[in-house]
């Protein structure tokens, strides 16, 4: 009878090989699906353990919508909700807070009730089902580039040539006084930077003058001018918007450095929620039938 042969012994790179392959089938566990239907592991290192997905290689399409696309008018936002339409559980979220709507296009759908009209009895016929909430478009609202110059500068204390700048950047946007009048303004609180400020009165006009007296050449001269009390604005709240009507009141105090002028601008929570309401509504006759429900999604 012969002997019983002993197997050779493996190249030590083989060993390594074979030793990496025992400890990597230790850490990997049986690929499961779960209630996600995307095949996932169990993986364990020296912190613990951690679920991973794992990526189908043979699959040539996702296995749902996930996509999140941020438009930045009306139109292109509604026009992208109506291209995946119909689906019965979608709704647009309209955000005041975050000023965006933003449209959840496989939202939860809703539980389907029966009602019994001789009974006055309502039923549930099938309850509310869940959805993954994955596709989602975003409209970013923004101001217009106009009212968000004029909120910048809104109670804030400005020197003469401030000022001055200021309203001149935004005199195109100026319903009253006209044009001319306010850049007449301008003009008259850059020439008078350097003049000493004495007193000002209220005129019958609304408008405010001024009394100053400036150094030319050594000799002190006595001027007038006459800033308006009020003057109004016409501007778009939000991008793409018809211009709303903004009033303003000019603010003065004469002190130690001179003359120092502000605006007030008034009742601009009014008309951004005005303007919020308008902006929906135009949402919302260009989704329909599509929901549109003034609050925040998660």
């Amino acid at each position: 009878m012969s002997e019983p042969t002993t197997p050779a012994p493996r190249p030590d790179g083989m060993a390594t090989l074979l030793d990496a392959g025992r400890e990597l089938g230790a850490r990997i566990g049986t690929p499961r699906t779960g209630d996600t239907m995307h095949p996932w592991t169990v993986l364990r290192d020296a912190k613990g353990f951690k679920v991973v997905g794992l990526t189908d290689l043979e699959r040539t399409r996702p296995a749902r919508l996930h996509a999140s696309p941020v438009f930045a008018d009306a139109a292109s936002f509604s026009a992208y909700v109506q291209t995946f339409q119909p689906d019965p559980a979608a709704r647009v979220y309209a955000d005041y807070a975050n000023m965006c709507l933003v449209a959840v296009l496989d939202d939860h759908e809703p539980p389907e009730v029966v009602r019994d009209e001789e009974a006055d009895v309502e039923t549930v016929r099938l309850p509310a089902a869940p959805r993954w909430r994955t596709h989602r478009a975003v409209y970013a609202v923004e101001p217009s580039d106009e009212w968000a110059k004029w909120l910048a500068g809104d109670r804030r204390p400005m020197g003469q040539v401030e000022m001055a700048e200021h309203l001149d950047d935004l005199l195109y946007t100026v319903a009253d006084p006209d044009p001319e009048t306010l850049r007449g303004v301008v003009t008259g609180l850059v020439a008078t930077k350097e003049a000493q400020f004495e007193s000002a009165v209220r005129l019958d006009n609304g408008e405010t003058q001024f009394q100053y007296a400036e150094n030319v050449k050594g000799q002190t001269r006595a001027g007038l001018m006459e800033i308006p009390s009020h003057f109004t604005v016409m501007a778009p709240v939000y991008h793409g918007m018809p211009p709303a009507i903004l009033r303003a009141a000019f603010r003065y105090r004469i002190g130690r450095d001179g003359l120092t002028l502000h605006y007030a601008l008034q009742q601009t929570a009014r008309l951004q929620r005005e303007a919020w309401a308008a902006l929906s509504e135009e949402v919302r006759n260009g989704v329909l039938p599509v929901p549109v429900l003034q609050g925040r999604v998660n």
